[in-house]
């Protein structure tokens, strides 16, 4: 192989242009999967934060009767969706009514202290909505959703 010294100009333009063309194409894949990533997790989150809200609305008079199978119940239900992977409905004392999931998730709820709204950590979404009743404020649903099944596929 020649060196590109010894090579005719037109032969080094034709490079030139190829390497730019090259790294641009490389730069756009770069900027559009990230863009893909950032965009799952944005969607995701609000997706979340939807079944959340439809999900406390549906537990506010449990919380309010402290019915902890019923609670329970609706909580099951959330399973369904598989990039769930824990709730936890508590009162407005922070007592724990009813829960699914693992320890892991339990802890990591717990040390989060949400009052509401999401936080994103990795690929894991945390999500507190209020539950409430005439206006006042009677527990907060807290979701764990893992959206490693759906980064992999990126």
């Amino acid at each position: 192989m020649r060196n590109l010294r010894d090579r005719p100009v037109g032969q080094k333009i034709t490079f030139v242009i190829m390497l730019i063309s090259g790294v641009v194409l490389l730069l756009a894949f770069a900027a559009l999967f990230c863009f893909q990533a950032y965009t799952l997790r944005q969607h995701s989150a609000h997706e979340l934060a939807v079944v959340g809200e439809i999900t406390a609305h549906n537990c506010a008079a449990a919380v309010m009767f402290k019915d902890e199978g019923a609670a329970a119940q609706i909580l099951t239900g959330l399973k369904t969706m598989p990039q769930i992977v824990s709730a936890r409905l508590e009162v407005s004392d922070r007592q724990r009514l009813a829960y699914f999931g693992g320890l892991r998730d339990e802890l990591e709820i717990k040390a989060a202290r949400l009052k509401s709204g999401f936080r994103i950590d990795g690929n894991r979404i945390l999500l507190a909505q209020p539950v409430m009743l005439d206006g006042k404020r009677e527990g907060t649903l807290h979701l764990v959703a893992d959206l490693h099944a759906m980064t992999s596929q990126l």
